[in-house]
């Protein structure tokens, strides 16, 4: 009888483990994918920045360029035939 209960209380030990073990891994399985979220949204939030950055940039030399730089930057890439 009392080796029932033994074998009874090993089982139930197993299945707290088991269960345990579950919830653990469930939690772990959820913390990863809210770290996958904020990685893709830290590279969004980047990628905006860059993007942002190159535009200020384009848009600051467009307004500092005189038509004669346009057309010398034109002329150095190939766009105008030299005359």
């Amino acid at each position: 009888m009392i080796n029932l209960y033994i074998v009874g209380v090993a089982f139930a030990v197993l299945a707290g483990v088991f269960i345990h073990g579950r919830v653990q891994a469930a939690k772990i399985r959820k913390q990863q994918e809210e770290i996958e979220f904020v990685k893709r949204e830290a590279a969004a939030v980047a990628q905006e920045l860059e993007n942002a950055n190159m535009a200020k940039n384009i848009t600051e030399n467009n307004r500092t360029l005189s038509s004669k730089s346009v057309d010398e930057q034109l002329q150095s890439k190939g766009y105008f035939r030299e005359d």
